[in-house]
């Protein structure tokens, strides 16, 4: 775990580990066209009105000079060279989605797709559709096979932003597909094998949540 400012950054050992299709209803993320390298091309943003034209270097968007910025750019770079999950936790409003990016954009799996899913924002009744997809008939409604977000996220990265609101009932199935790599669609039978790098963010107290018991201490 690192601590860096308002950030704690979590990742995990590895465990051992799908196809195109329509896009989530939460608005997936855009991904960055970046250099071959491994880190991240720095932008550049004006300074402030008032001061000088000259800009500065703001790496992975991270605006800042402080010994925090400095060290977070640095944790990025280190995080993003592995493949492992990373559970970024901050307060609402502290940058955790442009960590997430920094990560993904210095990553291998730049060029590949960056899936975002809020899971604050989707109703309990459709968030396991979101994620996994459904198969036609498999409720009211589902008129056609949907491919879900790990499906799309095939070879690349998904970003659980507010991963502290997925409903209890679906984090075993979460758990899954970090230790087996697999996903099933709603109403159907098939395994699929999910190649995804899984970045989560949240701004609860996960330890609290687990002794709460509202949270899988093993997720």
């Amino acid at each position: 775990m690192f601590q860096v400012g308002p950030f704690r950054i979590h990742f995990h050992h590895p465990m051992s580990g799908f196809s195109a299709g329509e896009e989530p209803t939460a608005p997936p993320g855009t991904a960055s066209n970046l250099t071959d390298s491994v880190d991240a091309e720095p932008v550049s943003v004006p300074k402030r009105a008032g001061a000088s034209t000259a800009t500065v270097e703001a790496p992975f968007g991270l605006i800042g000079g402080s010994a925090h910025v400095r060290k977070l750019v640095v944790t990025i770079r280190r995080v993003a060279a592995s493949d492992v999950p990373v559970l970024i936790e901050g307060e609402t409003g502290s940058g955790k989605e442009l960590v997430a990016r920094g990560i993904y954009d210095a990553s291998a799996r730049r060029e590949r797709p960056f899936i975002v899913v809020n899971c604050g924002a989707i109703s309990p009744e459709l968030i396991e559709s979101e994620l996994f997809g459904h198969e036609k008939g498999a409720f009211t409604g589902a008129t056609a096979q949907r491919k879900g977000a790990f499906e799309l996220a095939n070879n690349g990265t998904i970003f659980l932003d507010d991963i502290g609101e997925l409903p209890l009932s679906l984090q075993p199935k979460l758990l899954r597909v970090l230790e087996q790599k697999e996903i099933k669609r709603v109403g159907g039978n098939d395994l699929f094998l999910a190649d995804v790098r899984i970045l989560a963010a949240t701004n609860r107290n996960l330890r609290e949540e687990v002794a709460r018991k509202s949270f899988r201490d093993d997720l």
